[in-house]
C-alpha cells in the first residue's frame, strides 16, 4: 500500500477543482519547485542558528504540502488523460529537498551519534539517492508496475514522516535515517523491477523464508519453555528509577562587536547538582551542542584573545543561546611636553587612529590626554598644538599604555634654521 493513497480522498477533490479552473500543469510543477526552495530556506535557517522547533515545524509542513501537491498532479493527469512522460522528469522537486537535508546534516554532529559527516560522505549519499530516483523511474515504466517510489509524493511523505518522528528529539538523526531508508528502498525497488522484467518469481523464496521463520520460532519457544521449567520463580523486585529527562542545549559563541562566530571557542557545562562537566569546542559556525539532564548548570565560555565569561542557566527544555565575547580593553595616556623647556603643554589636540577610526582628546593642565576602553593593538597617534610642530608616532597597546611627545616650538626652529 502506498503512503500517498492515504491522502487520495483529499487529493482527488483538489484535482477536480483545479481541473475546473483549468490550472496549467506547468504552473503546478513550478509551484512544487517554489515550495522545495522554501524547504531549502528552512534547512539553511536551521543550519545557521540554534535548533528552532518553529522552523522545524514549518519545514515538515512544507514537505507534506509539496507531497500533497505532487499527489494532486497525479490525479489531475488521470482526469485529463495526459501522458505523464513529458513532465515526469520535471516532477522531481524532492531532489532539491534531499540536498537541503544533506547540507543541514553537514552543519554539525548528529544528535545521538555525536560524530561529524564529511562533505564527501554527504555528497555520496545525495548522489546515490538522485541516481536511485532516476533508475526507479526508468525501471517502473519497463516493468509496468503501479506508482510507488517513482513518484515524488511517496518519497516526500517518507521523508516527512521520519522528520516528524524526530521533531522533539534527535531531529538530525531522524533526517539521516530517512535518507538512508529512502536510498535503500529505492535500490530494492530497482532490483525488484529488474527481476520482474527478467521473469524471476519470488514465490519459492517467500515460501522458504516463511518455513525457516516458523521452524526457528518453534525451536526458540521450546527452549524458553524448558528454561522456565528448570529455574525456580524469583520474586520481582520493583526498583524505582529516577526519571531524568535529557534535553538538547546549543551554545553559539560570537564576537560582541562584529557578531562573527568564534570557532574553537571552549564551552563548558558544569552541573551544579553533580559537578559533572561536559566540554565542547565550537565548530566553524561557533556552535557547541549538548545533551544533558534537566538541572542547574554553570556555563563557562573561553576563547583565545577574549575575556572569559561565566553564566548560570537552568535547562529544562530543548533550547539554545548566543553568547557574545569581548576583547579585553586597556587605557592609554598620551603625555605632551615642550621640547625646549620640558614643561607640559595643555590644550594640545591628540588624535588616536585605530582601524581607520579616529578619537580626539585634549591634554589637561598636566599635558596628559586620556583614552579608555581600547582594544589592545597597534595604534597611530597624532599630536598638534598652536605654535608647535606636528608630531606623529605609534604605540602597541599590548605592550605599553603610556606614550610621550616632545613638541618643538615653530619660532625657535625657524631661528635655528636662519
Amino acid at each position: 500500500m502506498r503512503i500517498g493513497s492515504l491522502l487520495k480522498p483529499l487529493a482527488y477533490p483538489l484535482a477536480l477543482l483545479l481541473n475546473e479552473l483549468k490550472v496549467s500543469m506547468k504552473f503546478l510543477i513550478l509551484l512544487s519547485y517554489a515550495l522545495a526552495l522554501v524547504v531549502l530556506g528552512f534547512f539553511y535557517l536551521l543550519a545557521s542558528s540554534p535548533y528552532s522547533m518553529i522552523f522545524a515545524l514549518a519545514l515538515i509542513s512544507a514537505i507534506f504540502i509539496n507531497g500533497l501537491l505532487d499527489e494532486v498532479m497525479g490525479e489531475l493527469t488521470k482526469l485529463r488523460k495526459l501522458k505523464s512522460d513529458w513532465y515526469s522528469v520535471l516532477r522531481n522537486a524532492d531532489m532539491l529537498i534531499v540536498f537541503g537535508a544533506i547540507y543541514y546534516l553537514g552543519s554539525g554532529p548528529y544528535d545521538f551519534l555525536k560524530v561529524y559527516s564529511t562533505v564527501k560522505q554527504n555528497l555520496f549519499l545525495g548522489g546515490a539517492i538522485v541516481l536511485g530516483i532516476i533508475l526507479v523511474n526508468y525501471t517502473h515504466r519497463r516493468a509496468s508496475r503501479g506508482t510507488g517510489l517513482d513518484t515524488s509524493s511517496e518519497r516526500m511523505f517518507l521523508l516527512g514522516i521520519f522528520a516528524a518522528a524526530g521533531y522533539y528529539n534527535y531531529f538530525k538523526a531522524a533526517l539521516f535515517s530517512a535518507l538512508a531508508a529512502l536510498c535503500a528502498l529505492l535500490y530494492l525497488s530497482v532490483l525488484r523491477d529488474v527481476w520482474k522484467i527478467r521473469g524471476i518469481s519470488f514465490a519459492p523464496l517467500r515460501h522458504a523464508a516463511g518455513a525457516t521463520y516458523s521452524y526457528l520460532a518453534q525451536t526458540l519457544r521450546s527452549i524458553c519453555s524448558a528454561a522456565r521449567k528448570r529455574s525456580p520463580a524469583r520474586p520481582k523486585l520493583k526498583v524505582k528509577q529516577p526519571s531524568l529527562s535529557v534535553h538538547n542545549f546549543t551554545a553559539v559563541v560570537t564576537e560582541a562587536k562584529t557578531e562573527a562566530p568564534l570557532p574553537n571557542a571552549t564551552v563548558t557545562l558544569a552541573s551544579k547538582e553533580t559537578g559533572k562537566k561536559e566540554v565542547r569546542y565550537a565548530d566553524a559556525s561557533g556552535r557547541g551542542d549538548f545533551s544533558v539532564p534537566e538541572g542547574q548548570y554553570k556555563i563557562v565560555i573561553e576563547a583565545k584573545g577574549f575575556k572569559k565569561e561565566e553564566y548560570e542557566r537552568f535547562i529544562s527544555i530543548d533550547s539554545g543561546e548566543v553568547f557574545k565575547l569581548s576583547r579585553p580593553s586597556v587605557d592609554l595616556s598620551v603625555v605632551v611636553n615642550d621640547a625646549q623647556v620640558a614643561t607640559p603643554i595643555s590644550g594640545a589636540s591628540v588624535t588616536l587612529k585605530i582601524r581607520e577610526k579616529e578619537q580626539v582628546r585634549r591634554t589637561d593642565n598636566l599635558g596628559v590626554a586620556y583614552f579608555d576602553n581600547i582594544e589592545p593593538q597597534l595604534c597611530e597617534v597624532f599630536v598638534e598644538a598652536g605654535g608647535y610642530e606636528r608630531e606623529t608616532g605609534s604605540v602597541n597597546l599590548e605592550k605599553e599604555n603610556i606614550i610621550s611627545f616632545n613638541l618643538s616650538n615653530k619660532n625657535k626652529v625657524k631661528n635655528q634654521e636662519v
